[in-house]
């Protein structure tokens, strides 16, 4: 709906990220938040602790206004099934609250397919220009997606 809702789910992909249950993500973000200015240190936000393991490595991705694109690998054992839980549920949970809503908000099941390295690059432009795919807005002036990072237009953090 608007800037704000895209920055949460990129925060969500981030903090949804691991195998230990986080809680509220907006608790977490406060108490991080008064641990740094209360100690002068704390752990950022969007990063798994040491001990955690990361279920899933992005590639690319991309966020539209009714869905969104990953391509991701999988680094731990039901990694994905498990992150896509975390994040479908977290995201619907905080979208519902803010908009005074109740229900699901994502339709259907999740894709997820195996990847041949022969279609690697296509499917990684697929993804990456899915804004200009549906023609929303062409791919260098879509913040939503990894475009940006892939053509070194911005450091960003999610994709290795």
């Amino acid at each position: 709906m608007d800037k704000w809702d895209y920055i949460r789910f990129l925060e969500s992909t981030r903090e949804f990220n691991c195998d230990e249950p986080i809680g509220s993500l907006y608790l977490k973000k406060y108490l991080a938040q008064k641990n740094k200015v209360s100690q002068g240190v704390g752990h950022p936000i969007g990063c798994p602790t040491p001990k955690q393991e990361i279920l899933v490595e992005y590639l690319a991705y991309c966020l539209l206004p009714n869905h969104f694109h990953f391509l991701i690998i999988e680094k731990s054992e039901g990694g994905i099934p498990k992150f896509m839980k975390r994040l479908s549920g977290g995201y619907t949970n905080y979208f519902n609250k803010k908009y005074l809503r109740t229900g699901s908000l994502f339709q259907g099941k999740y894709k997820i397919f195996e990847v041949k390295y022969s279609h690697f690059l296509k499917l990684s432009v697929y993804v990456n220009c899915n804004a200009e795919v549906h023609k929303i807005n062409r791919a260098e002036n879509w913040p939503w997606s990894s475009y940006l990072d892939y053509i070194n237009e911005r450091n960003g953090t999610l994709c290795n």
